[in-house]
């Protein structure tokens, strides 16, 4: 998506998100890190070994080629050269608070903060599936909206009008409209969950328990 930014606007996409998306919101997040800001980051303390090969079955081919081809290496984040990329995929910085504002746009059918970013009609691709069945890399049940999870796992409860997606080390994030909710959890302390883990799981569970009538 960076090259289609640049191509379109002129810009690189860490310039035109600082722009478009996280000034008006007042987000203190990043997709490429002034070096101003070094000294304000938590390095990330890396998850135990996954050993794939242990689990035998229990574990496709795929999922092992995908995660061991080469290994994912945490301390690569401590680099400068990783603080600077712009790969909005993988290397957004920030915190709970900001990635909670930005995701608001969602809840909040296209505006957080006052702001609007988006039409309401903008965010309706997100719920329409694009993909339903079994994940053939983590090996679970999802159906899949445009760029967000709108499965229905047990430890995750969402109403009909949520999507969700988690990260690498247990950040997780939810969002939704019915009760234009945004729930956020991100963490230095790394742990082996490649979409969440049951830290930000059982924020959301409390979270939603006490929303209950």
């Amino acid at each position: 998506i960076g090259e289609l930014v640049r191509r379109i606007t002129g810009d690189t996409i860490g310039t035109w998100f600082a722009r478009e998306v996280a000034k008006p919101l007042d987000a203190d997040f990043h997709i490429g890190l002034p070096a101003s800001e070094d000294h304000r980051v938590s390095n990330v303390i890396p998850p135990p070994p996954i050993d794939l090969g242990a689990l035998g079955s229990q574990v496709s081919e795929t999922t092992i080629k995908t995660f061991m081809n080469p290994p994912v290496d945490a301390t690569l984040t401590f680099q400068e050269w990783w603080r600077r990329a712009e790969i909005p995929a993988a290397n957004g910085q920030g915190n709970a608070r900001s990635v909670a504002a930005i995701q608001s746009v969602v809840a909040g059918k296209g505006q957080a903060r006052g702001v609007r970013l988006l039409s309401a009609e903008g965010t309706e691709p997100i719920f329409e599936v694009q993909a339903e069945g079994i994940d053939k890399v983590l090996g679970v049940q999802e159906r899949i909206g445009m760029g967000y999870g709108l499965s229905n796992p047990p430890d995750m409860p969402l109403g009909p009008r949520a999507c969700y997606w988690g990260g690498y080390g247990g950040s997780l994030i939810i969002m939704d409209q019915d009760e234009e909710l945004t729930i956020c959890y991100v963490m230095n302390r790394m742990e082996a969950g490649i979409v969440g883990d049951l830290r930000g799981a059982n924020i959301v569970a409390a979270t939603v328990a006490g929303l209950a009538p």
